[in-house]
């Protein structure tokens, strides 16, 4: 009874990070585990800020991009146990609420100044690939569905 109910409680905490809304729930540790799904700047009125966060999706452009979620700044680990990343926000395709760490396909950023790098492990290590200004790509065959952290340059 006891692991239906730490399953019951993670898929209630993906399914309501998937809908926007970060949470928290205990594990069998009983350490509390965050799960969002995307960060990105507020401005005045409210909105995201897009001009500076990198945006990653769940498939590739040929498989019509998939959900998605804004990461503003450095991520050391898209899931850290007590923080998951997770796909969600308005695009409700293939891979809603599924984890972002390992699991990317494509990025954007859609900034005409910010950088990031994607990278193969987390610590900001491994094979990483560079995402400019004004740039969507998919990610290469090093780290399609094998990414787990980012860093802004």
């Amino acid at each position: 009874m006891k692991n239906k109910t730490k399953k019951a409680l993670r898929g209630l905490a993906v399914a309501t990070a998937a809908a926007g809304i970060s949470i928290s729930t205990l594990s069998g540790t009983a350490q509390a585990v965050e799960y969002r799904y995307g960060e990105c700047e507020r401005t005045a009125s409210g909105w995201c800020d897009p001009s500076h966060h990198l945006n990653l999706f769940y498939n590739t452009k040929a498989y019509g991009y998939g959900a998605s979620s804004a990461f503003l700044g450095n991520i050391y680990n898209y899931n850290n146990g007590k923080i998951v990343y997770v796909f969600g926000g308005t695009n409700n395709g293939a891979g809603q609420g599924q984890a972002v760490k390992n699991n990317a396909g494509h990025g954007c950023v859609d900034s005409t100044w910010a950088k990031y790098r994607v990278y193969y492990n987390s610590g900001y290590s491994g094979v990483s690939q560079e995402f400019g200004p004004n740039t969507c790509k998919d990610l290469n065959s090093s780290l399609h569905n094998n990414n787990a952290s980012q860093r802004g340059l």
